[in-house]
């Protein structure tokens, strides 16, 4: 329906950009963290923004993720997380439902 398709919009445009801006902020936060050369403390000292390219990286596929949905709900499309649940129902598996 119209007011679902509208729903499902508006919350995948809000969880986008909020998304964006955590992806630019973190990867401010690591190029700031690599221009000071911060240093990790403990008993091994590596430049701190290698290990922050982890975070960097999860946030960055997040964002693609949710614009990738976003894109296809706009196009008309229904939610692939849509489509996996129904598809599991229809073979029966209720288990993540309860």
């Amino acid at each position: 329906s119209f007011s679902a398709a509208a729903s499902e919009g508006a919350a995948l445009s809000i969880g986008t950009l909020f998304t964006g801006y955590m992806a630019w902020s973190t990867i401010a936060y690591v190029m700031e963290s690599y221009s000071f050369g911060d240093m990790a403390s403990g008993q091994i000292v590596i430049p701190i923004w290698i290990p922050q390219l982890s975070f960097v990286l999860g946030v960055v596929l997040l964002f693609i993720a949710m614009a990738d949905e976003l894109v296809r709900v706009i196009g008309g499309a229904r939610p692939t997380y849509v489509l996996a649940v129904e598809e599991r129902h229809a073979r029966g598996d209720f288990s993540e439902d309860v």
